[in-house]
């Protein structure tokens, strides 16, 4: 016979290992952003402490090397990859996007996160984590949309110059880079940190069987492979590659001075929408970048966290930094997108937030009373066996 203490001890025991799982915090997204492929620049304790190299191109989870650097034409274990992006060809001038990028170590961000979205379990964004040292191997999305012709109006539910994290650099619920340090977007960090260099999203083609889309990329200011590239030996030349499976296949899809920058610039996040030629043509063909720290060219055309484009009639702001929700001093390190023409809904789906698993209660004391209705059903079922063995 079952004892009545025992029974109402099962009870209890019952709710509470229910209910405090949904009451925990949870920080993950619903519907995560497939990870970009990715790199860490050359002080990232990951590079430091493992046979990666800041040439290689990665992936998640690992991280694990997806392109060797060899085979993009950096064969110094000094060179750095510092934009990357495939061709995106086919993208409508009229689709509505969100850029996902990040940020390097020194960047602070300029606003807090939007009290909006904190409000809905959304509290992370680029001030956010610099406040806890682990802003540079995070990725944001802006709060603001655009299109390839510039920004959209700031009109819409959630929209406001300002970004939200999408990923984490680890311990996320799986929604990270495989990145140092390996902790909560809550918990403040006191050592090192790695920084994502470049990242680009690609499907369909890379999980398929058939060869690899051409691959567009620039490296550091003063990498040594720099002069041996078919380029002009600028950080601000991007190349082409056209079979990243094996050495050789690079060329060099436009130079710094076709994008009128200096030879001294460095480009260091890339977006490419490209008509599929691998052939830089003005006209057709559009580049949206970030400089890095340091290029001269900044010193008239605006900050490192803003973005630029090319135009048929020369360079323009695409983005400020303000759009962004960025410091005129941060610095972009990474450039994506994603498309977007709802902003609260792409934030619901993407970003990191605090939401109860599986579960569809809006609210985790909704958790709660399905477990006290389960304790409950438990009770009668309980109660039947106390009679059966009286």
């Amino acid at each position: 016979m079952i004892k009545p203490a025992r029974y109402r001890f099962a009870l209890i025991a019952l709710t509470l290992a229910c209910a405090i799982p949904a009451l925990a915090e949870d920080f993950t997204a619903i519907n995560p952003l497939p990870a970009p492929f990715y790199s860490f620049d050359r002080n990232s304790p990951t590079i430091i402490a493992t046979p990666l190299d800041a040439g290689d191109v990665l992936r998640h989870p690992g991280p694990v090397v997806f392109i060797d650097r060899a085979n993009l034409g950096l064969n110094s274990i000094n060179d750095e990859l510092d934009g990357l992006s495939f061709g995106n060809a086919g993208f409508s001038t009229m689709t509505e996007f969100v850029i996902r990028f990040s940020v390097d170590r020194a960047s602070m961000g300029a606003v807090p996160p939007d009290p909006g979205l904190v409000a809905l379990g959304f509290p992370f964004n680029v001030q956010d984590q610099a406040g806890l040292n682990q802003q540079a191997a995070d990725e944001f999305i802006s709060l603001r949309r655009f299109t390839r012709m510039g920004i959209q109006p700031l009109v819409g539910t959630g929209v406001s110059n300002n970004n939200t994290q999408t990923r984490n650099q680890g311990d996320a619920g799986g929604i990270d880079f495989s990145a140092s340090p390996d902790t909560s977007p809550t918990e403040p960090n006191g050592g090192a940190q790695d920084d994502v260099k470049s990242g680009a999203a690609e499907t369909g083609a890379l999980v398929g069987t058939g060869p690899p889309p051409p691959l567009f990329f620039t490296a550091r200011r003063l990498s040594p492979s720099l002069l041996t590239l078919p380029g002009t030996g600028s950080g601000a030349d991007i190349f082409v590659d056209f079979n990243t499976g094996a050495p050789g296949g690079q060329n060099l899809y436009v130079s710094a001075a076709m994008l009128g920058l200096q030879p001294n610039d460095d480009i260091d996040a890339l977006l490419i929408f490209e008509s599929g030629d691998g052939k830089f043509n003005r006209n057709r063909d559009q580049i949206l970048f970030s400089l890095a720290r340091g290029s001269p060219s900044l010193e008239g055309m605006g900050s490192p966290a803003a973005i630029f484009t090319t135009t048929p009639g020369g360079l323009n702001v695409f983005a400020s930094a303000a759009d962004l929700g960025l410091a005129e001093t941060d610095n972009i390190d990474m450039l994506e997108q994603v498309p977007c023409d709802d902003v609260l809904f792409c934030v619901s789906e993407f970003g990191i937030g605090n939401k109860p698993p599986i579960v569809p209660a809006a609210q985790p004391w909704g958790v709660v009373l399905l477990c006290v209705v389960l304790a409950f059903v438990g009770s009668v079922l309980l109660r039947r066996r106390m009679v059966r063995t009286a």
